[in-house]
């Protein structure tokens, strides 16, 4: 059976996390990335939110969402179909569509609709795990955007087998008199 390999990219020049399944011998030096986010321009703060009235979204988002086809596709699904931005600390941050928007963004499709979520604290944005950047990166006067992804210059890439997730669950065999409030 021939194995599979998948195809990882990731951002480098904000420093990479120790990650036990990425091949270090494959790598480029992350230095010459990082190199050229600190000569950008410091992060602004800017609104992602649509001002203009033109859009009568609440309209558009009433007639999705009486469809019973799409009620049925995404019954159950424990994610969104939409892209999710979350702001927190005076920033938006994308939550959830990092491949969505990496797409649209190269089909040079720059506005999207979202679902916004007001978190209070950094875990609701999901960034609590390994394999994303610290919060004291997201809150840096040069954090990554969204766009960076479509900069070579910025990122790695390597290939690695994909991971599988298992769960083990121990079953426990005792025995009790019956009768008894054991």
């Amino acid at each position: 059976m021939k194995e599979t390999k998948m195809r990882i990219r990731e951002l480098a020049a904000w420093g990479l996390d120790k990650d036990e399944y990425r091949p270090a011998d494959d790598l480029d030096n992350p230095d010459i990335a990082r190199a050229l986010v600190i000569d950008r321009a410091p992060f602004e703060l800017r609104s992602p939110l649509v001002e203009s009235s033109d859009y009568e979204l609440q309209e558009l988002f009433a007639e999705q969402e009486s469809r019973a086809d799409l009620q049925a596709e995404v019954a159950g699904r424990d994610w969104s179909p939409f892209f999710e931005v979350a702001q927190y600390r005076e920033r938006w941050l994308l939550r959830d569509g990092y491949h969505r928007a990496s797409r649209c963004l190269k089909a040079g499709i720059s506005h999207l609709t979202a679902v916004i979520v007001r978190a209070q604290t950094v875990e609701p944005l999901g960034a609590v795990h390994r394999w994303f950047f610290p919060e004291e990166i997201l809150f840096s006067g040069a954090p990554p955007w969204a766009i960076d992804f479509l900069n070579d210059a910025l990122d790695i890439e390597y290939n690695r087998a994909p991971l599988s997730k298992m769960l083990r669950i121990t079953v426990e065999e005792t025995h009790t008199l019956r009768g008894t409030n054991l």
